[in-house]
């Protein structure tokens, strides 16, 4: 058999889960055993473990050393510690982010599609990040929603950290608006509606997300937004937990609101206010605060009033424009006081959006038309009756005679 060099054990680890010779849990055990013997001072290798726990056999191990050393693109065997989590199995790459990967995985266990958010390896000796990565599993976990993405597990794998979610078949709302420039003002609310929701239940625990922003809504196939991404959320008791020191701005400046701008105390009124930027941005297929520099931009936040959305979106409804207005508030107090209401004129505003202006006013017309004629009617029977009074008196008068 081919000798395999010590820097490509990574890659003979994921060739063979990629050709589907071993899984992810047969290479931890591997792992395991390696360790231990090397504890009592034994000689282990991957190549030796994995074929004496019937991993794999002496012929694919040849097979995976001679397609290594044949590859002169490392990139092409597609490698990745972080593919290493006992009881999932990579299928791809979702995206890349500030502290980690998110891929697409088949939970083993439960035979099911999930996303799966692994923490960068060099972040795992890190306490402030592993404790802001498992805190955000625990805050989602709380929380089972039809409009939020439902965590499934979280734990630590050959060393990485690791969140099991929801896997959501669609885009996120910044890529759609990518796609069409603009969503009509249907979508976008019936979107901020769906979101609304999904606050009024975080509410109930008492969960502030922090960052509501088009990124972090997921839309289904089936049209469901799904709010997700709450690695910076914060439970209003847990003083302690927020992660972030006064002072010390966290969020994303075009959305946030100006007292989470200003490092200031907030509360589920900053995610009211949050949203209504992002229904407004959704629309307008730009965001309103938006500048060249974080300092201009939080500025604008601050201080600047959007442009009405008559200017993106002709006949815009005036009673959709107040409920923005309302949600924008940029003094918390004037925004709404609880989701139950937001909720409540959410929904109205967007009946007020599918049913056409002309529509309206022929309603209220016919109304008013069919109100004439009750009326008239009324009065003709009224005057009938008196003339059929005033007879009938006359004629008992006459007989009377």
């Amino acid at each position: 058999m081919s000798e395999l060099k010590e820097q490509d054990v990574n890659h003979f680890i994921q060739l063979a889960i990629k050709k589907g010779f071993a899984s992810a849990s047969n290479v931890k055990v591997a792992l395991e055993n390696i360790k231990e013997k090397r504890q009592r001072g034994e000689r282990a290798t991957i190549v030796s473990e994995m074929i004496a726990s019937g991993a794999i056999t002496d012929f694919q191990a040849d097979f995976l050393i001679k397609q290594i050393s044949k590859s002169s693109d490392i990139a092409e065997i597609e490698v990745s510690q972080d593919s290493i989590i006992a009881g999932y199995e990579i299928l791809s790459n979702l995206g890349v982010g500030g502290m980690g990967t998110v891929y697409k995985a088949r939970q083993v266990s439960m035979d099911r599609i999930v996303a799966l958010k692994v923490l960068k390896e060099e972040l795992s000796n890190n306490d402030r990040y592993v404790m802001r990565f498992l805190k955000e599993a625990k805050t989602a976990g709380r929380i089972n929603h039809q409009h939020v993405v439902n965590v499934y597990d979280v734990g630590k794998s050959s060393g990485l950290y690791y969140i099991a979610m929801e896997y959501v078949d669609g885009d996120n709302l910044k890529v759609i608006l990518q796609n069409e420039r603009q969503l009509s003002p249907d979508a976008a609310f019936t979107y901020g509606l769906q979101i609304a929701r999904a606050l009024r239940r975080m509410r109930e625990h008492k969960i502030i997300h922090r960052d509501i922003k088009p990124e972090n809504v997921f839309v289904t196939k089936s049209g469901q937004a799904k709010l997700g991404d709450l690695g910076i959320a914060k439970i209003e008791e847990d003083k302690g937990a927020t992660q972030t020191r006064k002072g010390f701005v966290v969020g994303t400046f075009e959305y946030m609101s100006p007292e989470q701008a200003s490092a200031d105390k907030v509360d589920f009124r900053s995610d009211i206010f949050s949203l209504g930027v992002m229904i407004y941005t959704l629309i307008a297929g730009e965001n309103p605060f938006i500048s060249k520099t974080p300092a201009d931009t939080v500025g604008n936040v601050l201080n600047k009033k959007p442009i009405a959305l008559n200017k993106y979106c002709e006949n815009f409804p005036q009673e959709a424009s107040i409920v923005l207005s309302k949600m924008m508030a940029k003094n918390k107090e004037d925004r709404y006081s609880d989701l139950e209401s937001l909720v409540r004129d959410l929904d109205m505003a967007l009946w007020t959006i599918k049913t056409p202006a002309f529509k309206r006013n022929q309603e209220e017309e016919d109304l008013e038309s069919n109100l004439q004629k009750y009326l008239i009617t009324i009065l003709f029977l009224l005057v009938t009756n008196v003339i059929s009074i005033v007879y009938l008196l006359k004629v008992l008068a006459n007989k009377g005679q």
